[in-house]
């Protein structure tokens, strides 16, 4: 089991991820070029490269969502998720398995930034748009206590495009065989209270 958590970061090549996959210096830098174009048509000036180093840093960071966190948002949604976790009276003790079919799910994304040339705010802001597709086959949840406590085997399929005023920065693909079994973090992904 990884020691950090799998992010979308990681899944946009943004970051470096245990296998060493992610963007190349070249990719960086290609996207770190039209990054500089898109400041300098809200600037009007010359933008340095290290601006836009700092701005692809922002959204970098901005995608240190765990993987698991957006997986929840989602299976909260679903009805079979919230049956599996309801819990019946007082009985706090429900485990359940649940197999998921093969779906897929989206995800979108928009950080933005506010720049600021000689003090002045320049508009628009700088949008980023980050649009996530995360396909699951062969997954297999295990849900006690009416939470999401584990993943059990089965594959993520993912692809991750960035972009900056309609440029397209970077757009990574990726196939991750989930582990044996993946514990979630902080009691796992509760969905009690939601409607049925």
């Amino acid at each position: 089991m990884p020691s950090q958590p799998l992010t979308l970061s990681v899944l946009a090549g943004l970051d470096v991820d245990a296998s060493g996959s992610g963007l190349t210096a070249k990719d960086r830098e290609e996207a770190t070029a039209k990054l500089s174009e898109e400041v300098k048509k809200i600037t009007a000036k010359g933008s340095a490269p290290e601006l836009s180093k700092h701005l692809l840093d922002f959204v970098t960071e901005s995608l240190r969502k765990p993987v698991a966190g957006v997986l929840g948002e989602v299976w909260r949604q679903r009805k079979e998720m919230r049956e599996a976790g309801a819990k019946d009276g007082d009985d706090k003790s429900v485990t359940g398995d649940v197999e998921l079919i093969d779906h897929s799910m989206k995800w979108v994304l928009h950080p933005s930034v506010q720049l600021t040339v000689d003090g002045v705010a320049m508009k628009p802001k700088l949008v980023f748009d980050v649009d996530v597709d995360l396909a699951l086959a062969g997954v297999k949840i295990v849900i006690k206590n009416a939470c999401i406590t584990q993943v059990r085997a089965g594959t993520l399929t993912s692809t991750v495009k960035l972009a900056c005023r309609d440029i397209e920065l970077t757009k990574q693909s990726k196939s991750i065989d989930l582990p044996g079994e993946l514990d979630l973090p902080h009691g796992g992904i509760d969905l009690s209270g939601i409607p049925r």
